[in-house]
């Protein structure tokens, strides 16, 4: 996979967490949970990055869900929990 050395992964986990945010498919619950997985091993400038990302969607779905709209930034209840799972990574370092 040497065409890997021409991105740098900072970037490339970015763009991937913000594109899976709200999407309804199996690929964005897995890349929640391998994030969540991986969350103590990134530098600390893609947490924050992908931290900041995360925690607006959580807000945007919590009035989303508050106000009982039918769409929801987060998707379902199922791609919601994969999501919190990464939150409960940095709230154990904290």
């Amino acid at each position: 996979m040497s065409y890997l050395k021409h991105f740098e992964s900072h970037d490339i986990l970015i763009s991937a967490t913000r594109y899976y945010i709200g999407r309804r498919t199996i690929q964005a619950a897995y890349h929640a949970r391998c994030l969540a997985r991986a969350w103590h091993d990134l530098p600390r400038g893609t947490q924050s990055v992908i931290r900041r990302n995360i925690e607006e969607a959580l807000a945007q779905d919590d009035e989303a869900r508050a106000e009982g709209r039918e769409f929801y930034p987060l998707g379902e209840d199922f791609d919601r929990r994969e999501w919190e799972l990464v939150r409960k990574q940095w709230e154990a370092t904290e």
